[in-house]
């Protein structure tokens, strides 16, 4: 009985073992049975990007936004893929209709915010990280992330504080242990 729902399902499977070539397999059967369906496009392009493969993976998630615009996870997607090959204004672009499609996902803020540092734009990455913070206050990431563009302008109290908080929410956070150590310094 094929179907997108069962060639779904044991895609899922796959993917969750680290098969991610039988994976595709399935994922592509289900896009053979339905072209439009943005959930199955995303997971393809997850495990494109897994098996390395960019550009087909950037074909699946543009697929995804097409069929499904406020698609959040796949605006999300494309431009960590974007951000991976190093296309930090498209990664942007993708962040940013991810915002728009969802504009209290915390999780788009903060990878906006990472690829605005990776494009020096410093007090950008700093707004987001805060919009992040101010959308989930107890995301640890982005605090830490806020830490580490304070310390690119040399903001040393500020990272302190970022950083602080990051270890507050978890004393095993080693990365934050070493930006307030750095900020220290």
């Amino acid at each position: 009985n094929p179907s997108v729902k069962y060639y779904y399902r044991r895609a899922v499977l796959y993917a969750n073992q680290g098969e991610y070539a039988r994976a595709k397999q399935d994922l592509t059967a289900a896009v053979q049975l339905d072209k439009n369906d943005a959930l199955v496009l995303n997971d393809r392009g997850s495990v494109n990007k897994q098996l390395g493969d960019m550009e087909n993976a950037i074909a699946d998630y543009k697929a995804a936004v097409e069929a499904n615009p406020k698609m959040t996870m796949a605006w999300n997607n494309l431009g960590s893929t974007y951000r991976k090959k190093g296309d930090l204004s498209k990664s942007i672009e993708a962040y940013t209709a991810a915002i728009s499609s969802d504009p209290s996902n915390f999780l788009s803020y903060n990878n906006r915010g990472v690829a605005k540092m990776d494009n020096n734009d410093w007090k950008g990455a700093i707004a987001d990280f805060r919009k992040a913070i101010d959308l989930n206050p107890n995301y640890k990431f982005a605090h830490n992330n806020l830490a580490g563009a304070y310390l690119k302008l040399k903001q040393y109290e500020d990272a302190v504080t970022a950083a602080t908080k990051a270890i507050q929410l978890d004393q095993s956070y080693g990365v934050a242990y070493y930006n307030r150590g750095a900020a220290y310094e």
